[in-house]
């Protein structure tokens, strides 16, 4: 049995990010910039709720201006 090769994957707790579910992602207006990270985990608001954090990057951004 062959088994697929993750080696190079960014993973999604025991599956890799293309693999990760689509509604666990936020819409191409709110990605991330610098990355084009869609993950709904992987991006947090900061207390004020005006700025995103990436936590794959770290860029920092105001989705109402991306």
């Amino acid at each position: 049995m062959r088994v697929p090769d993750y080696s190079n994957a960014r993973f999604d707790g025991d599956r890799p990010a293309s693999e990760a579910p689509d509604d666990d992602v936020v819409a191409d207006c709110f990605i991330c910039p610098g990355c084009s990270e869609n993950r709904v985990d992987w991006l947090a608001w900061d207390e004020d709720g005006t700025v995103v954090t990436c936590a794959t990057c770290g860029a920092s951004y105001d989705p109402s201006e991306v």
